[in-house]
């Protein structure tokens, strides 16, 4: 029994040594402590809020004027023809997922301001196999949505 509570010790003690942190999880500035969050894409805006409470921001209504703002300005999905068979069926699709976004302090001032990421991904496609082509292709939209939410993350850290 001791050597198992020396074991966790020890395993628990060489994690927070090596800076593990729950993933998703970002040490923002104290200027973001407190954000509202506004974008027409309702599943990223939610999905964003849920990973800023995450980091430990406190997520307010739009408009809260002690508050930053962060605004998506573009939420861009789609997906175009990579490789044709001999028949011209398609074989393969490029998948892009594009983001932009504003940020401003509650007095206004520009923090960020005309930012965009791009995710892409190669879907295999095969049309026999149209269901499970279907759920790769929205596995991969989350994915790569889920990877702009963390790089969003990651350049509002930087922020001074």
């Amino acid at each position: 029994m001791t050597r198992r509570l020396l074991l966790i010790a020890t395993l628990a003690s060489l994690l927070s040594g090596c800076g593990f942190a729950l993933r998703g999880s970002v040490d923002l500035p104290d200027s973001l402590q407190q954000m509202s969050v506004t974008g027409d894409d309702l599943l990223l805006v939610d999905e964003l809020k849920s990973a800023l409470k995450t980091s430990g921001v406190t997520v307010v209504d739009a408009g809260d004027p002690s508050a930053s703002q962060m605004e998506l300005t573009l939420s861009d999905y789609d997906r175009e023809v990579r490789t044709t068979d001999s028949n011209g069926l398609a074989t393969s699709y490029n998948l892009r997922y594009r983001v932009g976004y504003d940020v401003r302090t509650a007095d206004g001032d520009e923090l960020q301001v005309n930012q965009r990421l791009v995710q892409k991904r190669v879907l295999d496609y095969d049309p026999l196999l149209e269901l499970q082509s279907q759920e790769e292709e929205q596995f991969l939209r989350e994915e790569m949505r889920e990877e702009l939410i963390l790089q969003m993350l990651r350049r509002l850290s930087r922020i001074q």
